[in-house]
């Protein structure tokens, strides 16, 4: 897959998670404490892990893939849909 086909991927798959978030905002709070446990842990580059908190706090995007964002069947259908190409 080419970059622009990944970026699209993601962009999609981020989409539905930025849904899922509007539609359950208890889902804001989970990503929020992924990303305090990121930085506790170390784990998430600080530009990165800022960045993130500052879109969550807008309420206008979505950070993480998982199954508490998105169920893995539909992971796996977008992942499908772009590894065509």
């Amino acid at each position: 897959m080419t970059h622009q086909q990944i970026d699209a991927r993601s962009l999609e798959m981020h989409q539905i998670i930025a849904d899922r978030i509007e539609a359950d905002p208890s889902l804001r709070e989970k990503a929020l404490a992924i990303l305090d446990r990121w930085q506790q842990d170390k784990t998430a580059a600080d530009p990165y892990y800022e960045k993130w908190r500052a879109l969550l706090n807008m309420r206008q995007a979505a950070p993480f893939a998982g199954p508490t964002f998105i169920a893995q069947e539909e992971r796996l259908i977008l992942i499908k849909k772009y590894a065509a190409y």
